[in-house]
């Protein structure tokens, strides 16, 4: 952000990073803010709310370097890109972890990157004073070795040492601290960062002993940075980081760190074990006044969130602001938390305003503070009714004050935006239909609001006593939300108005003001095309509106010589019965040619993936895209491909249907899909193949054991032959009792 029509763009480089600056559409020179050395990349860089900083992490710990332009020769930079040898060296923030084997400062552990879609260890405070950030101790993790066969000198470089954490191995210990940053941003506030790296290259490692507590619970402790509180290994960490000091003289005491009431791994680490395992997701509220932290157990039948003060590191009251538990399935986790800024506070003066006869407010004004939401106040997203639904909750108290979303067979898929002004949620889901991705808005206070003052505000399902370890009552007392697999709490409900019409599948990126988004449309039968479209009707009491016409930004060649040349036939999509006999599921036919293939049977190859969190079978080009599968039907092979029970996109109890139980429902299922396509004369029944890579190997071994009567043979790519081999997070969910 700048001034006037201007913007800063963050390039990540191999050699480091860079930033370009626009101005009324014009880039200037790209110059280089951090510098990448051989053996210390430059992981992460991130840019402050304010486009002043980039924060990035280098040898294990956070560093800060200013994106001001600098001078040459007391020149200003012009338009060719700044020499590295110019670039100002960054601050260091955090201490302790550089040169340990086991320590990191700002990096997500493998485990939250590849399992929890938590790709990064480090967040801006919305005002860029502080930076929440991961300690992450991996001690205790198993170390996988990956050796480089035929790598000469065979002494040197040829093995890697990764710490895995294998199912039912310890995992990581992450901890979150908040570093105070403003003496840095507030010296530099007029110009570029004159700081350097730290001066020692040989620190000491930091004791491994647990955190310093308050209260038993490791709350409010202020240590030097990054090396956390006295505790089983030293006095705080200055004695850790001795010598560690910048250029300008600012070292470890200068950017003190509030470690928050969050301690997850094993407590053979000193964690606090299963019931807070995994780190999921942390968030600033948008005034910067609180931390919401979302914690997982190692069963992933509880999610918790937190909201936490970066000033003390304790845990508000409630403790914690939110439980989300399961009994029959797991807790899927989700990045659909979105804390309001303002809430309704607009449109509540201007309905008070409006309600107002004669200088006394009207009945109607009083009773608007249950139906507009405040600030504080946040959507979360729950599957407790069985599908994806939104939900507003109240911010203090962590009660469900009503459902924003409902239906029964559909699913929220993703947020895409919160008008807060005009009191709209904006979501893709599959309200159309399980392979469709199509784009809505929903309400957030009921539109009757500004004419009646109806509504309310619903409570919360369950009475939940204190979770172990912190307390928390449920929806209907004192504590927090406590959310099982009750029923869905009462309240306004508006019906979605859907924004995409075109069949198929929507990719949609809204602008910042939510007024116009772009949008990505595909279907089986029609290649991408990119469109910039008006949203209409901007007021909430309001019908909704028509949309204008999108102004079209690019569309795919349908008639591209190569598109003709290869030929691609969509795929026939396709209901079956599941192995169940109840359950429907959705395929898609690559059928050969008749003209060339003859009307069938043909033989048939079965393309499988069917694990968890993934959907195959839309109404998409992807699938239509399939080389390998339009080579297998242009020489006169059916491929056939179905979701079967255990995927994504059908709620939670379709997911399920695999718990404790991987490797039969899916089988059963892809079988009992053969069985559809012979009953309809398409498949020789004595020529059947699967294949698949990944969970889709694995299925596809396993198809071949465990039904040889269907399969006759079967391609495994990259299978999971063993469980016990691949991570906690992803293979506990579905197997561990």
């Amino acid at each position: 952000p700048g001034a006037g029509n201007s913007m800063r763009l963050l390039v990540p480089q191999p050699g480091g990073a860079c930033v370009l600056d626009i101005t009324n559409g014009l880039p200037g020179g790209m110059r280089w803010v951090a510098e990448a050395v051989e053996g210390s990349p430059v992981l992460d860089p991130k840019l402050s709310p304010d486009g002043r900083w980039v924060a990035f992490v280098q040898d294990s710990e956070l560093h800060i370097a200013s994106c001001n332009e600098v001078s040459i020769n007391h020149q200003p930079q012009q338009q060719a890109p700044l020499p590295k040898e110019y670039v100002p060296p960054p601050t260091r923030i955090t201490f302790g972890a550089k040169g340990h084997p086991y320590i990191t400062h700002g990096l997500a552990e493998y485990i939250a990157a590849e399992e929890m879609d938590r790709d990064r260890g480090f967040w801006w405070h919305p005002c860029g004073t502080h930076v929440a950030f991961t300690r992450v101790d991996t001690s205790a993790v198993p170390i996988f070795q990956i050796l480089h066969q035929g790598a000469t000198p065979s002494t040197v470089g040829t093995m890697e040492n990764h710490s895995y954490p294998f199912a039912g191995e310890e995992n990581a210990r992450v901890t979150l601290g908040v570093v105070d940053v403003s003496r840095l941003v507030r010296r530099d506030s007029r110009g570029p960062a004159r700081a350097a790296v730290a001066g020692s290259q040989s620190e000491p490692a930091p004791g491994l002993g647990g955190w310093r507590t308050a209260g038993g619970r490791g709350r409010g402790v202020k240590s030097s940075s990054g090396v956390g509180a006295a505790g089983e290994g030293g006095n705080g960490g200055r004695d850790a980081v001795e010598g560690a000091v910048n250029v300008e003289g600012l070292g470890p005491e200068d950017f003190e760190v509030t470690w928050m009431d969050v301690d997850c791994g094993p407590a053979s680490l000193g964690g606090r074990g299963d019931e807070e395992e995994y780190l999921v997701a942390v968030e600033w509220t948008p005034s910067g006044d609180y931390l919401f932290v979302q914690v997982q157990s190692r069963s992933q039948q509880e999610l918790r969130l937190l909201r936490l003060d970066p000033a003390t590191g304790e845990s508000s009251t409630p403790q914690p602001l939110l439980v989300e538990r399961r009994e029959d399935a797991w807790v899927n986790i989700h990045t659909m938390l979105r804390v309001l800024r303002d809430g309704g506070a607009v449109a509540a003066a201007a309905a008070a305003a409006a309600a107002a006869v004669g200088g006394i407010a009207h009945p109607v004004a009083r009773r608007v503070g249950g139906c507009i939401p405040k600030s504080g106040d946040f959507l979360w997203a729950s599957e407790k009714s069985g599908y994806s639904h939104l939900y507003l909750h109240c911010g203090d108290t962590g009660r469900c004050m009503r459902a924003v979303t409902a239906g029964e067979g559909w699913c929220v898929d993703e947020v895409k935006g919160v008008d807060e002004a005009r009191g709209w949620v904006y979501f893709t889901g599959t309200k159309a239909g399980p392979l469709e991705r199509h784009l809505y808005r929903v309400r957030l206070w009921p539109a009757s609001v500004e004419r009646d003052g109806l509504g309310g505000s619903g409570s919360g399902g369950g009475s939940g006593s204190g979770a172990s370890g912190r307390g928390g009552g449920g929806a209907g007392g004192s504590g927090g939300g406590d959310i099982g697999a009750g029923g869905v709490p009462a309240g306004v409900v508006s019906e979605p108005q859907p924004l995409t019409t075109a069949p198929g599948f929507h990719a949609v990126v809204l602008d910042h003001a939510l007024r116009q988004f772009v949008d990505v449309h595909d279907s089986t039968d029609s290649p991408p095309t990119v469109s910039l479209c008006t949203i209409p009707d901007l007021d909430p009491r309001g019908g909704g509106g028509v949309m204008k016409h999108p102004q079209l930004i690019f569309a795919h060649a349908a008639m591209d010589p190569r598109t003709l040349r290869l030929n691609p036939q969509p795929p026939e999509l396709v209901q079956v019965l599941a192995a169940d006999g109840r359950t429907t599921l959705y395929g898609a036919v690559y059928r050969p040619d008749p003209k060339v293939h003859g009307p069938g049977p043909y033989p048939t190859l079965v393309s499988v993936y069917g694990g968890p969190q993934v959907q195959v079978v839309h109404n998409s080009w992807k699938l239509t895209a399939d080389m390998r599968a339009q080579y297998y039907r242009r020489n006169g092979y059916l491929v056939f491909k179905l979701d079967n029970r255990g995927g994504s996109g059908r709620g939670l109890a379709f997911e399920a249907a695999i718990r404790h139980d991987m490797g039969n429902a899916e089988v059963a299922d892809q079988a009992a899909g053969v069985a559809w396509l012979v009953s309809r004369g398409l498949t020789d029944p004595a020529r059947v193949g699967i294949y698949g890579w990944s969970y889709g190997g694995d299925l596809s071994a396993m198809a071949l054991m465990k039904a040889p009567e269907v399969f006759t043979a079967a391609v495994a790519g990259a299978p999971v032959t063993s469980w016990d081999g691949y991570d906690s997070h992803y293979t506990e969910r579905c197997s561990l009792r």
